[in-house]
């Protein structure tokens, strides 16, 4: 993550450092995984081995998220499930796919809303919604569908024998 988002997540996250520790682990990770998934860029396996060690070791160990994993790791699940299917739609031939794709791939966005949410309650939860929520697809949509040009999805990583 740049710097600029950072200085955003710690606005958003009210200074909180666990909590921004617990988003920019699980960002990490994803942007790993989706880098393996959309095979346009070569991922160090070194880098694979971290995203490992984040998701076994850190993440579970992460007092915000050990806290509130209830609600954090279900809104993570369907943030996950929504990546897997905004995946299938970029892919898909339907008339609407990408532009739901485009929404949908950036659902982690959820995450830093919920994270606002239990840092500081409704009104603010609606406020780091709109502005992640923003700052998140500030790609847009025709960048984003030119740039799926690009990717070379496999259904395995390696070629193997």
């Amino acid at each position: 993550m740049d710097s600029d988002y950072q200085q955003k997540l710690d606005g958003w996250l009210k200074g909180d450092e666990v909590a921004k520790s617990f988003v920019l682990t699980l960002f990490s990770c994803l942007h790993t995984c989706d880098d393996l998934t959309d095979g346009d860029i070569n991922v160090p396996i070194e880098q694979v081995h971290r995203a490992f060690w984040k998701m076994l070791i850190e993440l579970p160990r992460n007092p915000f998220y050990a806290k509130h994993f209830t609600l954090l790791n279900g809104a993570l699940q369907v943030a996950f499930l929504n990546w897997e299917i905004a995946n299938k739609l970029e892919v898909s031939e339907e008339a609407n796919a990408k532009a739901v794709a485009f929404v949908l791939r950036d659902s982690y966005a959820d995450l830093v809303t919920l994270c606002a949410w239990i840092l500081g309650g409704e009104e603010w939860a609606r406020q780091v919604g709109y502005e992640s929520r923003l700052d998140a697809a500030r790609e847009g949509i025709t960048s984003y569908a030119h740039n799926l040009t690009g990717e070379h999805r496999r259904t395995t990583l390696t070629g193997g024998s």
